[in-house]
């Protein structure tokens, strides 16, 4: 476009689109990806404030509005973001205590047999029928 300078003369300006914008599907998903990363959302939800319309120049928080989208993007997006990460944790956390039987996922060898050992030991009870010595059927009178 051209603008007056202080001299009163016209002058040919441009500017240049921002690296992450919405012009195109592509490039929005590109810059939501960027965003959901948590990484200088701000500045994205900075330059999308400035939107005016379409072939003009961008204007400090002309489009107000716009940053409850962002906002609720991330919120709603680092809520998934955790999830996602917790559901990955929570299903390898169960993957290798079902490879280890239950016997322990954070002890040493020693520790395990430890535990077998002490394990078999409660099961086991001990025979305490009594039964009468032979010797004294000999000697018993009738």
């Amino acid at each position: 476009g051209t603008v007056m300078n202080e001299d009163g003369d016209t002058v040919e300006v441009s500017w240049e689109r921002y690296n992450a914008h919405f012009d195109n599907v592509f490039a929005a998903l590109l810059t939501l990806f960027e965003m959901s990363s948590m990484e200088m959302w701000p500045v994205f939800m900075y330059n999308g404030m400035d939107v005016t319309t379409v072939d003009h120049h961008p204007e400090r928080n002309a489009s107000k509005w716009y940053a409850l989208y962002f906002i609720c993007f991330i919120v709603i997006g680092s809520f998934f973001m955790v999830n996602l990460f917790v559901g990955v944790v929570i299903d390898k956390f169960a993957r290798i205590s079902s490879e280890k039987e239950g016997t322990g996922l954070f002890l040493t060898y020693d520790q395990q047999q430890w535990v077998e050992a002490s394990q078999k030991l409660t099961k086991t009870t001990p025979n305490f029928g009594f039964a009468e010595p032979t010797v004294l059927k000999a000697i018993r009178m009738p």
